[in-house]
């Protein structure tokens, strides 16, 4: 062959935006000296800058002259051609490649097909530099043909090989996946949708998307389960705006994250699932997500899962569940839950857990296809369990909260500045539940900070708090129901600067449960304000306790009777329409308490089956309206003798300020005491000295 020469020049570099690129090029060769004329055949490679062949005319692999060539016809010197022409039988150029430069052609030239020579130098292909054919390291993905890539797959593939490119920009498509796309793990990557309801990215047989470090942004993801940090690096997070997870088949989760210091960022992102949670955090990862929406209104799913170790902080999230929970939480691991100003379809349930959960300016809504709305059962060493923070509880046919620990266990529940609604309670039930392992009343704890609550049923017969064991705390709230408070299996209950009112019952204390009440109101609408049955314990400091309802149907202010009560009124003021106290049996301690009554009793003290142990200083028995009764009486011979110390009975109309109920006789000890008449016949002062002692009858 004739020695060859060439002079060749760029005329024009074509790329399709958004498809593999066509780049037009012309030049010339000479042949001996000559300028050729005829059929030339040419060999085509595109090198990087590292000198690394990037593409091959027809798709040989790098190490040599491409093994095929083309033929193009010459005229006077002068050759044009398309390199990546498909329709002239050459491999298209990967738009990919032009996000790169510098890039550079070598090309091999012969007059025949057989014997080629190499022209040099490469020649430097000027790619120019406009937005709209040069996206730098952004990489176009289009499922249509015509882009940087029409494969997710292999987009990401690319990226993995290739560190100076980290950004993918995904045209308006359905992606079908045959396998998960995996992040990288060593760098930031973007990966850009056009619009979450436009762009879907899908593997119905497993995982569709892997996180590693980077950005997603406005895709639709859906998978078994759609993204996993499964497989992934340590340390991994990613940021998600805009994007739908969806779980095609299964009761999986449509996210889980279960590896060890992942974080997930999330802006206004759904998480959707028919069969089993929206998204499941757990083994330390972390789920911060804002204006997020958990989505399982088919299914049974919780629509946010947490299990040991995880930790989840949401912000203005919209819990979406027509059977399950909007929010479960289960482990021994310990985990941490921060929700803030969410709307929570299906309350929330914490089961076997041994962490926190903290929700704040929140609306939860339950009914009965669920149980209650805040519920917590099981719980670690500590205090585990949940606290709400001006939050409203709204709740129809369930309680509005339940606790329960078992032996070894112990949790909480706490509700500061809240608003707790519970309806159509069933006969028994109760708006808030707390139960403890039997013979710990440490075990549960209820804490109430300046809340509202109110519970009722359509038939009666529900209580706003039952205690079974557990200690309750109420500070500065309002309780409210068909009963007010039941305290059971020695529970322990602290009011401070509380009301409770119930329409039968204030407060019920029963099996050796107490009560400590200090600047607190308790009232019964037609019923007992504090009733103590058996060995209860009642505490009043400070405290106005009052039973209305129609005389001679049982509103009493304090009753306690039974198996030896215990009751201590201190500045407290009792008020009943039938009885402001009735006491039988135990021990009676009041100081400076006062107890009045319309028409009724205002005190009655009786033995019923052991000896009453009574001692009241300062006190004021009064009876307002003019009767026949007296302001106290005396029942069952009680002994031994009751003492009044600095006392005022006030009865106008009565006989006797003092009286006798069903015995003959009475002893009793008065010291400085007042009476608006006699006492009544039978009853003796001890010592005998009459009405002597300091004592004053007008």
């Amino acid at each position: 062959m004739k020695k060859t020469t060439c002079a060749l020049w760029m005329a024009a570099v074509l790329p399709a935006i958004c498809g593999a690129a066509a780049i037009n090029y012309q030049g010339t060769v000479s042949a001996g000296g000559t300028p050729f004329t005829g059929t030339g055949y040419f060999k085509f490679q595109i090198l990087d800058g590292r000198g690394v062949v990037v593409w091959s005319h027809d798709g040989s692999p790098p190490g040599g002259p491409p093994a095929g060539h083309v033929a193009v016809p010459v005229n006077g010197g002068l050759f044009h051609v398309a390199l990546g022409d498909a329709g002239a039988g050459m491999t298209p150029i990967p738009g990919a490649i032009l996000h790169r430069p510098p890039i550079w052609l070598r090309t091999w030239f012969s007059t025949n097909p057989a014997s080629f020579q190499l022209l040099s130098p490469d020649v430097n292909l000027q790619v120019p530099d406009l937005s709209f054919f040069d996206t730098g390291n952004l990489l176009v993905v289009d499922d249509d043909p015509g882009s940087d890539f029409s494969s997710l797959a292999a987009a990401f593939a690319h990226v993995a090989t290739n560190s100076d490119v980290s950004a993918l920009l995904v045209m308006p498509g359905y992606y079908a996946l045959a396998g998960p796309l995996v992040m990288p793990s060593n760098r930031w990557m973007v990966i850009c949708g056009m619009d979450a309801s436009a762009v879907t990215i899908e593997n119905t047989n497993g995982p569709a998307l892997v996180f590693g470090q980077g950005v997603l942004r406005g895709v639709t993801v859906r998978g078994n389960p759609a993204a996993t940090d499964l497989n992934s690096p340590i340390n991994v997070i990613v940021r998600v705006a805009d994007c739908q997870f969806e779980r095609v088949s299964g009761n999986g989760p449509a996210v889980d994250l279960c590896v060890s210091n992942t974080l997930v960022e999330c802006r206004s992102t759904m998480f959707t699932a028919t069969g089993g949670p929206a998204a499941r955090v757990a083994a330390g990862a972390t789920l911060d997500a804002f204006e997020p929406v958990f989505n399982t209104w088919m299914g049974a799913g919780a629509g946010l899962l947490v299990a040991d170790g995880g930790a989840c902080e949401i912000r203005e999230a919209r819990f979406w569940t027509s059977r399950g929970r909007a929010v479960a939480a289960t482990g021994q691991l310990g985990y941490k839950v921060d929700i803030h100003q969410s709307r929570m379809e299906g309350g929330i349930a914490l089961s076997n857990c041994a962490g926190k959960v903290n929700l704040y300016q929140c609306q939860v809504y339950c009914d009965t296809n669920r149980g209650a709305a805040v519920e917590v059962v099981g719980g670690g060493a500590n205090n585990d369990g949940i606290a709400l923070n001006e939050c409203s509880v709204d709740c129809v046919g369930v309680p509005a909260a339940f606790a329960r620990a078992s032996a070894g266990e112990r949790v909480w529940m706490e509700f500061h500045g809240c608003r707790v609604i519970a309806i159509n309670l069933p006969i028994g039930s109760a708006g808030i539940v707390v139960t403890n392992a039997s013979g710990n009343v440490d075990s549960a704890q209820l804490d109430l900070f300046g809340t509202r609550l109110s519970a009722d049923s359509s038939e009666g017969g529900s209580w706003a708090i039952r205690s079974d064991g557990a200690r309750v705390v109420c500070y500065g709230s309002q309780v409210n129901g068909d009963g007010g408070l039941l305290a059971k299996a020695g529970s322990e209950v602290s009011l401070n600067r509380s009301e409770v009112d119930g329409k039968t019952v204030g407060v019920r204390l029963t099996g050796g449960s107490s009560l400590d009440a200090d600047f607190a109101q308790i009232s019964a609408e037609d019923g007992v304000g504090v009733e103590a049955v058996g060995d209860a314990e009642a505490v009043l400091l400070q405290s106005w306790v009052e039973g209305d309802g129609a005389a001679g149907v049982g509103a009493r202010g304090v009753a306690a009777g039974g198996r030896l009560p215990t009751l201590f009124m201190i500045g407290a003021n009792a008020m009943g329409e039938y009885r402001a106290l009735d006491f039988e049996d135990g021990t009676l301690v009041a100081a400076n308490s006062l107890f009045a009554t319309e028409a009724g009793l205002a005190v009655r003290i009786a033995r019923v089956t052991a000896a009453p142990r009574v001692q009241m200083n300062h006190c004021q028995m009064i009876r307002l309206e003019p009767a026949a009764a007296p302001a106290a009486v005396l029942a069952g011979s009680p002994a031994p003798a009751p003492a009044f110390a600095h006392c005022a009975f006030h009865a106008p109309g009565a006989a006797a300020s003092i009286g006798l109920d069903g015995v003959a006789g009475a002893v009793i000890s008065l010291v400085n005491s007042t009476l608006s008449t006699n006492l009544a016949a039978g009853i003796v002062v001890k010592p005998a000295t009459s009405l002597g002692n300091g004592n004053f009858v007008p």
